[in-house]
């Protein structure tokens, strides 16, 4: 029984002359449409496409796989109707040889066809995943020795200001995690330079006001989420067998925070970010297992709370801050330390 194709369907079916750009829901029938379209332009009485002239992609092999095999069903469907007719067995022939693949495999092909403009070396290979992966650090370790080497200014202050503690261990994993993050994007230099521009001082061109807007809008949500652990914390305090001596150094927190809180600009909150010193919690002895508990506590909740600005250098992150357009987002997440 032939499948009844909606109005919409067989408009794509029967479209030539011209580009034809399908979006619809997954489950609705694309592929199906697809196929359909393609046999009908193989077995044109006036006008048949060449199978080996078609070009099919796919995302993945298995789907490439089920394409092949749903024309390939559909040819013998056309060839039960006419067995004799030699142009679509000459089609039914040439089915493996058909271009229908993934995209990878499409510019592989290509590639391996054409290495000598490409100045390749016949017989190179595609690495593994693990392959890559250490590839790639090995690299990374080389760009960072090169650029400690050359004492560059710019690539110290870097580090300075996003190396965890007293290493710069994790910068390679920044760096191989933008590279990847960019290689999604057509123009993966154009999309660099893009958000380079955003912390430009040039006020014809700079993104410093959307910069802004959204660090605000980071340190808002911090603030919301945290300012009432200031409450919990002083409330372990504050129960029997709590830590009251950790009360004077929560409230000099509070008041940070409430500080900030009360600012209403980008520049008055590093201003404030500046100021800030947290303070060490004091040691104090716990003479039971429920003052130890309540200790425990209460340490918690502030490292939540300060840990938020905190650098691996014991300076908040904004005293690294750049004043003006040059801005980076409010805060930064620091290395955990113990109190």
């Amino acid at each position: 029984m032939s499948i009844q194709w909606s109005e919409k369907q067989q408009a794509v079916i029967d479209a030539r002359g011209c580009s034809v750009l399908v979006s619809a829901a997954a489950g609705s029938g694309k592929t199906a449409v697809l196929v359909e379209r393609l046999i009908r332009l193989l077995t044109d009485e006036k006008h048949p496409v060449d199978i080996e002239r078609l070009l099919v992609v796919t995302f993945t092999n298995a789907a490439a796989a089920e394409m092949r095999e749903r024309i390939g069903r559909g040819l013998d469907q056309k060839l039960l109707e006419e067995p004799d007719h030699t142009s679509w067995i000459r089609q039914k022939l040439l089915l493996p040889c058909a271009q229908i693949s993934t995209i990878h495999s499409l510019c592989l092909k290509t590639i391996r066809e054409h290495f000598e403009v490409l100045d390749l070396d016949p017989s190179f290979r595609l690495g593994d995943e693990a392959e890559l992966k250490l590839l790639k650090s090995d690299v990374a370790e080389d760009v960072m020795e090169t650029y400690y080497a050359s004492e560059n200014r710019a690539f110290r202050a870097f580090v300075d200001r996003y190396a965890n503690g007293k290493t710069d261990q994790g910068i390679a994993e920044m760096i191989i995690a933008l590279y990847d993050y960019s290689r999604g994007f057509p123009w993966p230099e154009y999309w660099l330079k893009h958000c380079l521009a955003a912390y430009s001082t040039d006020e014809e061109h700079n993104g410093a006001d959307q910069v802004k807007e959204f660090a605000m809008m980071q340190l808002n949500n911090v603030l919301t989420k945290y300012l009432p652990l200031f409450e919990e914390a002083r409330a372990f305090c504050l129960e029997p067998n709590g830590v009251e001596a950790y009360l004077p150094v929560i409230e000099d927190d509070k008041k940070w925070f409430q500080m900030l809180g009360e600012s209403e600009d980008y520049d008055g909150s590093r201003e404030i970010l500046h100021k800030i010193v947290w303070k060490r919690l004091p040691r104090t002895a716990a003479p039971c297992a429920v003052s130890r508990k309540h200790c425990r506590r209460a340490a918690l909740h502030r490292e939540q709370l300060s840990g938020f600005f905190l650098s691996g250098s014991k300076k908040t992150k904004a005293q690294s801050l750049p004043a003006g357009a040059g801005c980076v987002m409010i805060p930064m997440i620091p290395e955990r330390r113990a109190y």
